[in-house]
């Protein structure tokens, strides 16, 4: 690093196959590698990626949110299309729009409870969790890693020997390819 750098401006160039990419680290090293072969170090990456908020893009989220409420999906769309032209990547970096839309349907079970749950906060507490951890985000995994599983057997061209990368299935519960 030169004099007077700063870890933030280190950067990390990647290049592979048609596709280069320049990643920059907050700690001026190489990114970790979320495609490595243990589970756990995957799951200790993107669970990290949640638990840091400076990483997330909140007015972008909230931004893509308004749009495909109020104007639909083809805005967003168009978006990832530019997105994909300039950074070459589809899925999103940051895992901010999962994180509200949970937050948002925590916050709709809150209201549910507030209205019709009489049992106790022990009670609303449980229906808050299940809500969000079993409802939202367990159901879509199964739905996200049964069509991961689908896109790589029966999607994929046979002479690439690519499959789809396993982090971005997580984009399930936004439009695909939304960036």
């Amino acid at each position: 690093m030169r004099a007077g750098a700063t870890a933030a401006d280190a950067t990390v160039s990647v290049e592979g196959g048609s596709s280069s990419f320049t990643t920059t680290t907050p700690t001026g090293g190489p990114p970790p590698n979320p495609f490595s072969s243990t589970t756990t170090n995957t799951i200790n990456y993107n669970f990290r990626r949640v638990v840091m908020p400076k990483h997330m893009d909140v007015a972008y989220a909230l931004w893509q949110m308004r749009v495909l409420a109020l104007s639909g999906p083809k805005a967003v769309y168009r978006h990832a299309t530019y997105r994909k032209q300039t950074k070459n990547q589809w899925g999103r970096d940051d895992p901010t729009f999962c994180v509200l839309t949970s937050l948002f349907v925590a916050a709709s079970a809150i209201g549910y409870c507030a209205m019709y749950e009489r049992r106790g906060v022990g009670k609303a507490a449980w229906v808050v969790l299940s809500a969000v951890c079993f409802d939202y985000i367990g159901c879509g995994c199964v739905i996200a890693t049964a069509y991961w599983f689908l896109a790589n057997r029966y999607m994929r061209v046979k002479s690439s020997g690519r499959g789809m990368c396993r982090n971005k299935v997580g984009d399930a519960h936004r439009v695909p390819g939304a960036a």
